[in-house]
C-alpha cells in the first residue's frame, strides 16, 4: 500500500486543524521513509519483484515494519511533535501523530503477505500479512477506496479562504492533487530498473505529493471558521 496510507491524513486534518498536512502526511508514511532509507544503506533488504500488483518483494525489515520497530518510531515521531517541533495541539495532536504513525503498520497487515514481524527484530520469528496484494481488484478497491473517501471527506469539511480566492492553488488546488493521486499511484506500479531506483522513486514521490497537499491547505479553512476583519488583514 502507497497512497491509501494518506487517508489518515486527510482525516485528521479535520479533526485537529492545528496539524499542519504536510506533518500528518509524513507521519502517515514515517515507516515506509525510513524503511527506503534503511534499504539505500543497506541495513534492511527487499528486491524487485515483477508482478504488475507489486514491485517489491520484502527479504528483511524488522526496524521499520515490525510493530516493534513501528511502536518505536510512533512515540519518536510523537516526541518530536510535543516537544520540538514548535506547532500546535498539544497533547490531542501528539496523540494523533502517533496513531498515524502506527497505523501505517496495521494497514500493511491488511495487504502484505506475510512479511511482518511482531514484537521482535529478528527475522526468523514468525511473520504475518493477510495478503490483500494476492488480489489486484481487492487491493485496488480497498486503496482507492481509502484515499478517495478521506479526499472529500477533507474537501467536505473545509473551504475556500476568502483573502485567497484569487489564488492559483484556490482555482486549481483539488485537480492538481487528484490528478497527482492518479499518475503517482498509477506510476507505482511499474515495476523499477533495481531496489535503489525504487526507493528514491518512492521518497520522491511521497514529498512531491506532500508539497501539493500541502500548497492546497494553504487556501482552505474549517467550515465551522467564522470569517472575521482580523482573519482578512
Amino acid at each position: 500500500m502507497f497512497y491509501g496510507h494518506y487517508c489518515g491524513a486527510w482525516f485528521v486534518k479535520v479533526i485537529e486543524p492545528r496539524i499542519p498536512i504536510w506533518v500528518l502526511m509524513n507521519a502517515v508514511q514515517f515507516i515506509d521513509i525510513l524503511h527506503n532509507l534503511f534499504v539505500i544503506f543497506h541495513t534492511e533488504k527487499i528486491k524487485i519483484r515483477h508482478d504488475f500488483t507489486i514491485s517489491e518483494e520484502i527479504i528483511s525489515v524488522p526496524y521499520s515494519h515490525s510493530l516493534l520497530g513501528a511502536t518505536i518510531w510512533c512515540l519518536v515521531a510523537g516526541l518530536w511533535y510535543r516537544f520540538f517541533s514548535g506547532l500546535g495541539g498539544g497533547n490531542k495532536a501528539t496523540f494523533l501523530i502517533c496513531l498515524l504513525v502506527l497505523s501505517h503498520w496495521f494497514e500493511d497487515l491488511v495487504v502484505h503477505e506475510k512479511d511482518l514481524l511482531l514484537f521482535t527484530f529478528d527475522n526468523t520469528k514468525p511473520k504475518y500479512g493477510f495478503g490483500l496484494y494476492k488480489s489486484f481488484l481487492l487491493s485496488q478497491l480497498l486503496e482507492t477506496g481509502l484515499i478517495l473517501s478521506s479526499f472529500i471527506y477533507y474537501l467536505k469539511n473545509t473551504k475556500t479562504s476568502l483573502k485567497n480566492s484569487a489564488n492559483f492553488w484556490t482555482k486549481w488546488g483539488v485537480s492538481v492533487v487528484f490528478v497527482d493521486f492518479v499518475i503517482s499511484h498509477s506510476t507505482s506500479y511499474i515495476t523499477p530498473p533495481n531496489v535503489l531506483f525504487l526507493c528514491f522513486t518512492a521518497l520522491t514521490l511521497h514529498f512531491k505529493s506532500c508539497y501539493l497537499a500541502n500548497q492546497l491547505d494553504k487556501v482552505r479553512i474549517p467550515t465551522s471558521y467564522t470569517l472575521t476583519k482580523e482573519s482578512l488583514d
